[in-house]
């Protein structure tokens, strides 16, 4: 299998720190014939002495004279490259000594219309919460369908054809995050190549508080660039959730409203729809911060003075709460903290909360005085779905947040 030279592209940008452990787990690899090309985006710090540091013809340098990106660097890279085979390595990331190995080998004996080979991935966040990325084995069409929607390939993992590469052509330079997703929306969705995926971690992808996937203004602009590009490709409902992502994430109104515009000539979306998400998602935004201020200022009152008035009698009641996420854990932990019989728990998903008896919609007891709905979002649609089978009391966390008025 050595005849095959694959050729490793790393951009880099004030890494320093980190870099050596990327380019070490480069050596260690059993598959040794490899080159591996280094493109540092102008760093100011000892990038470029810790990279000279190791000794091995099979590192080759390149400094940009001046900044151009990640995007622009990896193109750069494989320009200079030499092999048939592009593998791909931040250098904040590193690979198991075999990856090489176990991915070439699978790329031999795979159809020509394989355009490359990936694996799982070990994120680890800056929470250092560790997610395990894909989390299940997905064949093509499950594939095709998730890139229309979401990106679960880290391009650390990718073994890719070079050619193919080349015929889809290479890195969007002027796409500012999502540059990972675009290229391989681009050959499995536009171009319909394959893909030969092993269920085994082979790569670790720390996230680091510089990097651009945290950068949430590249993200907003990178979501508009992919819309304008791949709308085409896109069902209806895959649009309107791009939009509401969008939409999500930008706080700023005159930012939105220049996105909104740059979007509706090219995207094929009913502007009912489009406002409709617009309008939901503002006033979800406006519900949840008045929520959060009501039950602060309470929260703050009840520091002072301990008896409040209510418009129910809450020490007779038995209580159920549905929804038993982070709204529900707040209620039940303050409706205990004052003593009220918080006794039955309602979810779809969750199996155990605290003491709380978790049942089904369909089964509420009949002595179930109240039901607290902590759900925000969907209270109308939860409302009209609770009242098929109980005909008792319901409240949203609002109703409740403001039945609590201390004196």
């Amino acid at each position: 299998m050595d005849k095959y030279l694959i050729s490793i592209i790393m951009p880099t940008f004030n890494r320093g720190y980190i870099i050596k452990n990327a380019i070490q787990s480069v050596l260690d690899q059993t598959f040794l014939n490899w080159e591996l090309i280094i493109i540092d985006d102008v760093s100011d710090d000892n990038t470029e002495e810790i990279v000279k540091s190791f000794i091995d013809p099979r590192i080759i340098f390149v400094k940009n004279k001046e900044n151009k990106g990640a995007n622009y660097s990896r193109n750069l890279g494989c320009t200079i490259a030499k092999g048939d085979i592009l593998a791909f390595l931040d250098s904040d990331n590193i690979w198991k000594n075999e990856k090489l190995e176990k991915q070439i080998r699978e790329l031999k004996i795979a159809n020509e219309d394989v355009a490359f080979v990936f694996c799982k991935t070990e994120r680890i966040d800056q929470a250092n919460k560790v997610s395990i990325i894909p989390d299940f084995e997905p064949n093509m069409q499950e594939l095709e369908n998730i890139l229309r929607r979401n990106n679960i390939i880290d391009m650390s993992t990718v073994l890719m054809k070079r050619e193919i590469f080349n015929k889809v052509g290479a890195f969007d330079e002027e796409m500012p995050r999502l540059q990972d997703w675009d290229i391989l929306f681009r050959i499995i969705v536009v171009f319909q190549y394959k893909a030969v995926y092993i269920p085994e971690v082979l790569a670790y992808n720390r996230i680091q508080e510089n990097s651009i996937s945290t950068d949430i203004y590249k993200y907003q602009k990178a979501i508009v660039c992919f819309l304008k590009k791949y709308n085409t490709y896109l069902e209806p409902e895959d649009i309107q959730r791009f939009f509401s992502i969008l939409i999500k994430n930008t706080k700023n109104k005159m930012t939105l409203e220049k996105y909104v515009d740059e979007l509706v000539d090219c995207v094929d979306l009913d502007f009912t729809d489009l406002y409709r998400i617009l309008a939901q998602q503002f006033y979800q935004s406006v519900q949840y911060n008045q929520i959060l201020f009501l039950w602060k200022k309470n929260m703050e009152k009840s520091k002072e003075r301990t008896i409040f008035i209510s418009d129910y009698d809450w020490n007779k009641m038995t209580i159920a709460l549905y929804g038993l996420g982070r709204w529900g854990e707040l209620i039940y932990s303050e409706m205990k903290n004052c003593g009220f019989q918080v006794k039955y728990g309602i979810d779809k998903k969750v199996k155990k909360f605290h003491d709380l008896k978790i049942v089904k919609m369909q089964e509420i007891p009949q002595c179930i005085d109240m039901i607290i709905v902590s759900v925000i979002y969907e209270y109308k649609e939860i409302y009209r779905e609770l009242t098929k089978y109980y005909s008792g009391k319901i409240i949203s966390i609002e109703e409740l947040v403001s039945d609590f008025r201390f004196k």
